[in-house]
């Protein structure tokens, strides 16, 4: 086996897939990130260090419990509604690292929030999207954690039943689901609305 390049690492695939605030988990902020940490796919060449919020917070964390480098795989897609990711097969990017994860991040609801689901057609598609990594993975266990939607803005989504609707189904589908967690970004900042910041 000839190997060629700086490093080669042993350790976790983590998939981060979704609309917008899934891409801004990679590039929102500047904070120390461990020379373990990597990303890959949208936006990257290769292999490249990562500097961005999420990459800190997490994949920092990732390294000191598990010992070991992580890769973060990023397959999102801009302004992307649930009914999007509905197809068959795996994300491009999860996909071309071997088709195995140690977990999926995901961020999306928001083009869902505007106007494009309700609560049923929301839970549908995600019963169908994330049960379709899975099955493409050939990991029926797969541990997938869902960012649920965060604050809601004036002026930045329909209307808070809307909201409401989709946010209830996030948390439905993640009660409903083994191996499935939802985390709450109620807190969170914006930059304008709707992007976290």
């Amino acid at each position: 086996i000839t190997i060629t390049g700086d490093k080669v690492g042993v350790g976790e695939l983590i998939g981060v897939a979704g609309q917008s605030n899934a891409g801004a988990f990679f590039t929102t902020g500047v904070e120390t990130v461990s020379d373990l940490v990597r990303g890959y796919g949208n936006n990257f060449t290769g292999w490249q260090a990562l500097s961005g919020g999420g990459p800190s917070s997490l994949g920092n964390a990732l390294v000191t419990a598990y010992n070991c480098p992580i890769g973060f795989i990023d397959d999102h897609a801009d302004g992307t509604a649930i009914i999007s990711w509905m197809g068959a097969g795996l994300p491009t990017h999860m996909n071309a690292v071997g088709g195995k994860l140690g977990g999926i991040l995901w961020l999306q609801g928001e083009a869902d929030w505007n106007g494009a689901s309700n609560y049923a057609s929301y839970l549908t598609g995600l019963n169908t999207a994330l049960g379709n990594f899975r099955t493409s993975l050939g990991q029926a266990t797969l541990p997938i954690v869902i960012g649920a939607l965060s604050s809601y803005t004036a002026g930045s989504g329909s209307d808070t039943t809307t909201y409401d609707q989709i946010k209830r189904a996030q948390y439905d589908h993640a009660n409903a689901t083994a191996n499935t967690y939802i985390v709450d970004q109620i807190d969170a900042g914006h930059v304008d609305g709707l992007h976290l910041s």
